[in-house]
């Protein structure tokens, strides 16, 4: 996979969306209503990623699974919520892991 400035962009787009899935895990789901609409601001730009079909369109799907949990599990505090955005965090995490492999080539 080359590297381009769409595609820097684009991973920076995916990277800030899943710091932000971090914060709401670091602060237990307690964050305020303003850091919710900040988190649903991601999710048309991840649309876009994955509606451009190219290489990052299922790291940018499993990111936008775990946004959209954890956008739940703030306005909520349900645990299954949790569970379900951590275990779709590991799973962006290992489908980016593999990417960087591919991008490292």
């Amino acid at each position: 996979m080359k590297r381009t400035p769409e595609l820097q962009i684009q991973l920076g787009t995916i990277t800030n969306a899943a710091i932000q899935i971090y914060e709401v895990e670091k602060q237990h789901g307690k964050v305020s209503r303003l850091f919710i609409q900040q988190m649903e601001s991601y999710k048309l730009p991840l649309l876009r990623i994955i509606a451009a079909d190219n290489e990052l369109k299922h790291y940018a799907s499993r990111e936008l699974a775990a946004l959209n949990a954890s956008i739940e599990y703030a306005k909520t505090g349900d645990k299954c919520v949790r569970k379900r955005m951590i275990t779709e965090f590991k799973a962006a995490e290992r489908v980016a892991t593999r990417l960087w492999k591919e991008i490292e080539d």
